[in-house]
């Protein structure tokens, strides 16, 4: 999804939230970050694994993109 085109503004700092409402999450899903870094352009990427009621969604992440702190992408596959 690319949120710029869409007219989405979002901080990378609230993305676990934006995440939790826009794939629509009930209260027995969670997203826990596993891995974030910062590439030599500035960009930063966080992953996330998919649990549903404390059971590992096998290969479900979700990954956040963002620049200068404002989320621009987010992508996933399961």
């Amino acid at each position: 999804i690319d949120l710029n085109a869409q007219g989405i503004t979002e901080r990378m700092a609230n993305v676990e939230n934006f995440l939790r409402k826009e794939l629509k999450l009930t209260e027995g899903d969670n997203l826990v970050k596993i891995k974030e870094e910062t590439d030599r352009l500035g960009y930063t990427h966080a992953k996330y694994q998919y649990y549903h009621q404390g059971i590992k969604g096998e290969f479900m992440f979700i990954k956040a993109h963002g620049r200068n702190g404002i989320l621009e992408t987010v992508s996933g596959y399961h």
